[in-house]
């Protein structure tokens, strides 16, 4: 994929995809606890697409209808599931394999294998469930005779694990209590978490260290409504700060959302950005023009996606961006923090890193030029291709179909706002 810098305004609509975080969680839960649900509407990302996969990998039924899926049917326990590159659906899987007492082969992304599982498998292994590691880096968990109505997890490294546990208990017991040790990282997707098991009649209330999960009776058949991604919006956003005199438009997104990310709204509206919430026939949307920004700090353990969008501001804007605690950004697909820091060089921009802080201010002055990213992490792909356009640079996109695994339209809303795109 070839892109070209603007050669005029960059402005139009664009429509953001459906929140991956909802979708997944929904996805695994209806095949897992056997509710017939109609889930929608989907991008049907990659990381949607292996949630749907390791369900019907489950013996669900799965129609497919436009952007919507319909699933019922029976659970089975399935002899191997592909986890793919989805964090997410690897460690909410692991959990819900052990509630439902599966023996199952793990199978995915070599990638991610490398990725740190070992607190949760401790958590479930204290529970009494049997890993055995593969050369691959993947398991085999066994899991007859788990009992879930006490565990103890350890979030201080990932919110999921905390997830996965959450969601597993209340497959398996009508009620069930978790300790959570150390601070849990990214606490919004736990909101996330509790939305989401709400909707099956499914109670996680947190109190201190403790959740108490509470089963009622589930309902017979939901329509589940997924949201637009306020971390696919974040790039989106920032380019129009940055970038757009006549504004973007930012259609999808749910003004009373709970999604954490969807901070990033006031983070550049206090700013001194030009951004705000506007309603039209078709619903709520969010406008953005071209501001002067002041100095934005953002914290990468509570929003490590808005800490790749930002850092483009960093280039772009006077006063720059200062990210804390950026470490937790090696811990993601990539490191992140090493392809930000080689980013924001390219052009020209003062970097100052330590272990509690990357602060990146622009520099004498930015020039286009020819640009080839070769990086396989989505997010990096699209913060790469926001700071090519605002420079007026020329770029390839060697792995452009990567960012499939959370925007696949994100080359195709990029048109609408009078990028030049070529396959």
């Amino acid at each position: 994929m070839r892109i070209s810098g603007r050669g005029s305004d960059i402005s139009g609509t664009v429509t953001v995809p459906s929140s991956k975080s909802f979708s997944q969680r929904c996805i695994l839960y209806a095949g897992f606890s056997e509710t017939e649900a109609r889930i929608g509407p989907l991008a049907f990302s990659n990381d949607e697409n292996i949630a749907i996969d390791i369900i019907r990998n489950c013996g669900l039924n799965l129609v497919i209808s436009g952007s919507y899926i319909d699933i019922s049917g029976k659970f089975n326990c399935p002899s191997l599931i592909n986890v793919g590159e989805s964090g997410t659906s690897y460690r909410i899987s692991l959990g819900m394999l052990a509630a439902r007492g599966c023996r199952t082969e793990i199978t995915g992304d070599r990638l991610l294998a490398a990725r740190p599982i070992k607190p949760l498998v401790e958590s479930l292994e204290r529970c009494g469930a049997i890993f055995e590691f593969k050369p691959d880096g993947f398991p085999v968990i066994d899991s007859n005779g788990i009992n879930m109505k006490n565990c103890l997890i350890d979030g201080s490294l990932s919110s999921q694990y905390v997830t996965s546990v959450v969601m597993a208990s209340s497959l398996k017991a009508d009620q069930s209590r978790i300790h959570v040790i150390g601070r849990t990282v990214s606490p919004d997707y736990l909101k996330i978490t509790e939305a989401s098991l709400e909707l099956f009649g499914v109670t996680a209330g947190r109190d201190g260290d403790y959740y108490t999960v509470t089963r009622k009776p589930r309902p017979e058949k939901l329509k589940i409504e997924i949201e637009g991604d306020f971390s696919s919006a974040a790039v989106m956003l920032v380019l129009g700060v940055l970038g757009s005199d006549h504004g973007i438009r930012v259609k999808g997104l749910n003004r009373k959302s709970i999604q954490g990310d969807s901070i990033i709204v006031k983070m550049l509206a206090d700013a001194g950005s030009h951004i705000s919430w506007e309603s039209d026939p078709e619903g709520d949307c969010i406008v953005c023009r071209k501001s002067d920004l002041k100095k934005i700090t953002v914290d990468a353990d509570r929003y490590p996606d808005l800490a790749i969008a930002l850092s483009i501001t960093g280039i772009f804007s006077p006063e720059g961006v200062e990210i804390l605690n950026p470490g937790r950004l090696r811990l993601k697909e990539s490191d992140r923090l090493d392809a930000l820091v080689k980013m924001a060089g390219r052009y020209g921009s003062h970097i100052d890193l330590s272990d509690d802080c990357l602060e990146i201010r622009p520099g004498e002055g930015i020039k286009p030029s020819n640009i080839t990213v070769y990086s396989k992490d989505h997010r990096i792909i699209m913060a790469e291709v926001c700071a090519m356009v605002l420079s007026g640079s020329t770029g390839l996109i060697k792995f452009h179909h990567e960012v499939s695994k959370s925007f696949p339209a994100f080359f195709w809303e990029l048109e609408k706002l009078s990028v030049d795109v070529k396959p």
